[in-house]
């Protein structure tokens, strides 16, 4: 799970949707397989960037939109280099804006925006860069979020949910969200939580998820890591709660996924944090459940 960047910025923008938002404006070569518990609505600045999503293979350039649903596998790579900017909603944020958006023509699926679309992801990456450069001011960026979400949602493209997951593996998933942070869980306690052996339960896992079971407790201790940095917490116990063995660990691991550092992120979130609610901090139990 490596990316290789050129300029990387992951943040957290806690006055966005109800749990805060994290945004990504970036250049790279190659990443994934990612496994995000949100959404990723990413649109490409520039160059060619070939995906996969779950199964699916697809090919996004310059101008078009990338929608993964959450929980789905998504990696990417590209021979020429690429730059987009993505917003990662949340479910709960996403149906809150859906349910306040006008009745509209049927949703047609998701589709990647070309031809006369164009004006529409311009847009989109207008609003995106309107969100980074207002630092010092959250109205303006709740405006432009709340646009940004309203464009993504009035095209009708309504989000798929990746493939059912089979009883067995929904079973070891919850076991690992429950326990991804205890240094002792196995994939033996996983295969059996599922009710397989370790070796039907590993090849089963990667099949249906499209990450190897121990690479999915590491997204998970990351997901865990993220929220924890954009609420302040210093990267030595973030290290410790989310289960990494040490902070140069986490470092590692952190790094490899998201082509920036813990501190990188943590700094971009705490640019914002003097304009958070109150109520963020009530609400960071929530987001480690999600």
């Amino acid at each position: 799970m490596a990316v290789s960047e050129l300029d990387i910025r992951l943040w957290r923008d806690p006055v966005l949707g109800r749990s805060g938002t994290e945004l990504l404006s970036g250049a790279g070569r190659r990443f994934g397989p990612l496994i995000r518990n949100e959404v990723t609505i990413a649109a490409v600045v520039s160059g060619v960037l070939h995906h996969r999503i779950g199964g699916r293979e697809a090919v996004a350039e310059a101008g078009q939109v990338v929608l993964v649903p959450a929980g789905e596998a998504f990696s990417g790579d590209a021979r020429d280099g690429w730059s987009w900017r993505a917003f990662y909603p949340d479910l709960d944020t996403l149906a809150d804006m859906a349910s306040q958006q006008p009745a509209g023509p049927p949703p047609r699926g998701p589709q990647p925006a070309s031809g006369g679309d164009i004006e529409y992801v311009r847009r989109l990456i207008t609003l995106h860069r309107a969100i980074e450069a207002n630092t010092d001011n959250p109205q303006a960026r709740q405006q432009a979020f709340t646009e940004a979400m309203g464009l993504v949602l009035a095209t009708g493209a309504l989000l798929p949910r990746p493939r059912p997951e089979s009883r067995a593996i929904r079973r070891a998933i919850e076991c690992v969200k429950a326990r991804f942070s205890d240094p002792e869980l196995s994939v033996a306690e996983l295969a059996a939580a599922a009710g397989y052996s370790p070796y039907h339960f590993m090849r089963s896992f990667q099949a249906v998820v499209g990450v190897t079971a121990h690479a999915y407790v590491v997204q998970c201790r990351i997901h865990a890591a993220r929220a924890l940095l954009a609420e302040g917490v210093p990267a030595a116990e973030v290290a410790s709660i989310a289960g990494f063995a040490d902070q140069s660990h986490l470092i590692r691991q952190f790094k490899a996924m998201h082509g920036v550092t813990p501190g990188q992120f943590a700094e971009g979130c705490r640019r914002r944090a003097e304009h958070r609610p109150a109520a963020v901090g009530e609400r960071l139990g929530a987001v480690l459940q999600r």
